[in-house]
């Protein structure tokens, strides 16, 4: 508390109206001429002239001014401030008039001006300050009507000028009134039973107090309140219900205060402080949770302002009752230390209020009490990204918005409160606008805000800060942070990607109307095709013929057809044809083929003339790429020849009297408009009663399965070998033809389109 060196060469006085002195070898030092005035009074080791024990269990001021102070180990104190000068009374094991115990727990004075002194092991001591003698007042096991128990927690005067005395485990003491001078005292004992529920609550006393009604209340460690009733000499107890939140907030009652409105406070330990509504027998709470630094409150004490005025052990507290405001004040505020002692305190007829504790003793006028009323200014005091401080190119005070990039992914702004009479106590708030929604509180160990991983935008960071006592700069101050967008996040290319999303809209609509126009005329494309195609097999005696085309897509290149090539309908003509490529154009290069071959088998000529005469008008009308493969037939019914001229289609294959071959065929095997002049021979074959005949497309065999394996001719031979084509009929045969190669195929597409015609010599002819 003194300058750290002599030598001064600097003095400021800051605009909270603090004094900084710098020295010439003692660095500097920072004068506070607002400090609280906490008074403190310590055992000084070098100074006998002083208290001689820090841990302070009991006080009291008598009507001198005399300060009387019980200590743990260093007995009675006896203090002067006026003189200053310090007396300690011990315990002389010789002398039997000595204070019994060294332990001091409780210091009252009657109405008569006599002391009571209680100890902790020694009883009681009566005490004449003019002899500086001490009568004992202790338990004697033998004799009922002595004092219960050694250990003492309260005296406590009513006023009648009863005297009742607390113990730590012998329950309540009443003083017998007039004893003989000199005589030890006599007492009434009233002690727990716990067959008796009007019995006192619990057998350690901490207190005992009589409000303005008269009604004497008592505080036990560990069975609640009790209310005592002393014209039926019963107890009524209130103790915590886990069940009920209108109990007391705790069994363990330290002291009792009933203030100048008539309520009745209590301080408990580990329930914090509670207000006792004796009209509506219920107990409101007061802890932690609404500002108190601890809900272990050991003294109360009123000012004259109706403040209550809490020791704790986390320091000394001001309580407003009426608005309902805490203030709490620590070891850095002036206090002997945060931890007070139980029944460790005293208010004086001025108003002076003491409290003891584990480091001595203060004494205030809480009206002198004043707290600081300078408002801080808040500053920014760095930025980092990713946990490195960045460079800026002006002070952060004159800056007013930060730029981040979305690589900046974590970032910390620090900021501080320029008050520097306590700066630990310093509190802060900050917030984020346009992220949080509330305030985030602070302090002065964490002076910083992190945040990672922002949306890009803006935000607007605030803070505010506190001094010491709590006073908040509300406005505080602000920084404008702007998280830049990445490419993709960015206005401009949401518009492009906008603008190609309709773009690509606007074409799959095109590509759908397309392809509705497509599906469409291929639907009419199959229709023509179709009718082309026979709707049913021809009935003819002695034959019976089936055949079926299946497209690869909607539309395909294959067809054939059925016709007779006489008036006298003994010819009927068979074409099986594959035009190149698919769909629409392949489709319609069918019909045009189909369409020319009927109309040239109205005149009566040979198969091979038909093919010559229908190859140049192909020729010339068909692209250079389309062709069509094309196999017509005469099927002569009564004599059951078969003459045929075949033009790129497949070898029809023949089984007779069980053995299965191609049918080869002479002359050229061009595909119509492949050349513009091509002679076409005409080949003939005898069939037989029994015989089987099968005409297909390059679509059976060159059927592909999903191993890229091929149909091929010998499978479809071997199929036919095995079939029993004399029992079946044309349509079985066609249907056993396509099952196969379907089971062949499997689950894999189907490219090619796919014709079979099957014609089935029945063994006799019909009429």
């Amino acid at each position: 508390s003194t300058l750290s060196y002599d030598q001064i060469r600097a003095i400021y006085e800051d605009s909270s109206g603090l004094i900084w002195i710098g020295t010439y070898g003692g660095g500097i030092d920072k004068v506070d001429r607002r400090k609280k005035l906490f008074y403190h009074y310590q055992n000084d080791p070098q100074n006998t002239n002083s208290l001689n024990q820090n841990i302070v269990w009991s006080i009291l001021e008598d009507p001198d001014n005399i300060l009387w102070i019980g200590t743990n180990g260093g007995g009675l104190n006896k203090f002067d401030r006026d003189k200053n000068r310090w007396w300690h009374f011990l315990n002389n094991p010789s002398d039997s008039h000595s204070l019994s115990h060294n332990i001091v727990r409780v210091i009252t004075r009657d109405k008569k001006g006599q002391y009571w002194l209680g100890t902790h092991g020694g009883g009681v001591n009566l005490f004449d300050p003019r002899k500086e003698t001490f009568l004992r007042i202790q338990n004697d096991p033998e004799d009922s009507g002595s004092l219960s128990h050694n250990q003492i927690r309260t005296i406590f005067e009513d006023r009648s000028g009863t005297i009742w005395i607390g113990t730590y485990g012998g329950g309540l003491n009443r003083l017998i009134p007039d004893p003989e001078k000199g005589k030890v005292p006599k007492f009434q004992r009233y002690v727990y039973d716990p067959a008796d529920p009007t019995s006192l609550s619990n057998n350690i006393v901490r207190v005992v107090y009589e409000d303005r009604r008269g009604t004497i209340w008592l505080g036990t460690e560990g069975g609640g309140l009790n209310r005592f009733d002393p014209l039926t000499e019963k107890f009524y107890s209130y103790k915590n219900d886990p069940g009920d939140q209108n109990s007391i907030s705790s069994n363990h009652i330290f002291s009792i205060l009933e203030d100048r409105t008539g309520n009745l406070w209590l301080s408990t330990w580990g329930g914090g402080l509670n207000k006792f509504d004796r009209e509506n027998n219920r107990f409101i709470h007061y802890t932690r949770d609404n500002g108190l630094p601890s809900d272990a409150i050991y003294g109360i004490l009123e000012d004259k302002q109706g403040n209550l005025w809490l020791s704790s052990n986390a320091g000394l507290t001001k309580f407003d009752p009426i608005d309902l405001t805490i203030r709490n004040y620590d070891v850095d505020d002036g206090l002997q230390s945060d931890e007070f002692n139980g029944g460790s305190f005293f208010r004086s007829i001025a108003g002076e209020m003491f409290f003891g504790g584990i480091y001595g003793f203060n004494t205030f006028y809480p009206d002198q009490i004043e707290d600081n009323t300078y408002i801080p200014p808040v500053i920014f005091t760095g930025i980092k990204k990713l946990n490195q401080p960045i460079a800026l190119n002006h002070p952060l005070t004159d800056q007013s918005e930060i730029t981040f990039t979305h690589k900046d992914y974590v970032f910390s702004i620090e900021f501080a409160a320029l008050d520097y009479t306590t700066p630990m106590k310093n509190k802060y708030a900050y917030k984020m606008e346009g992220l949080d929604e509330n305030w985030v509180t602070t302090d002065a160990k964490r002076r910083f805000a992190t945040y990672t991983t922002l949306p890009p935008g803006e935000y607007i960071f605030r803070v505010k800060g506190s001094n010491n006592d709590g006073l908040w700069n509300e406005q505080g101050t602000a920084l404008k942070i702007i998280i830049l967008p990445q490419v993709w996040q960015t206005w401009w290319f949401r518009a492009i990607i906008f603008l190609v999303i309709i773009f690509i809209v606007y074409l799959l609509y095109k590509r759908h109307m397309k392809n509705i126009k497509m599906k469409t005329e291929l639907q009419t494309a199959r229709k023509t095709q179709m009718s082309i195609m026979p709707g049913e097999s021809p009935q003819l005696s002695g034959f019976d013929i089936a055949g079926i085309c299946i497209p690869a897509n909607e539309v395909g290149g294959d067809f054939f057809d059925y016709f007779w090539m006489d008036d006298q309908k003994q010819n009927l003509g068979i074409a099986v044809g594959d035009v190149s490529g698919k769909a629409m154009k392949a489709a319609m290069i069918a019909v045009l083929t189909d369409g020319m071959l009927c109309s040239l088998t109205q005149d009566a000529i040979s198969t091979d003339q038909i093919m010559s005469k229908l190859n140049r008008p192909l020729y010339t009308k068909l692209e250079k790429n389309m062709f069509t493969a094309l196999l017509l037939a005469s099927l002569e019914t009564k004599t059951r020849t078969f003459r045929f001229t075949n033009a790129g289609i497949n070898e029809p294959l023949l089984k007779s009297a069980g053995k299965v071959n191609p049918l080869a065929s002479s002359g050229p095997r061009h595909p119509l408009g492949a050349q513009s002049e091509i002679k076409y021979k005409e080949n003939l074959i005898q069939l037989k009663p029994g015989d089987t005949l099968v005409i297909y497309s390059d679509g059976v065999v060159e059927t592909r399965n999903s191993r890229k394996e091929s149909y091929e001719e010998k499978k479809l031979i071997y199929l036919i070998s095995q079939i029993d084509t004399t029992r079946l009929t044309a349509e079985m045969i066609k249907d056993a033809i396509v099952r196969d190669v379907d089971r062949f195929r499997g689950n894999a597409p189907r490219y090619d389109d796919m014709t079979v015609i099957v014609v089935n010599v029945k063994e006799s002819q019909s009429t």
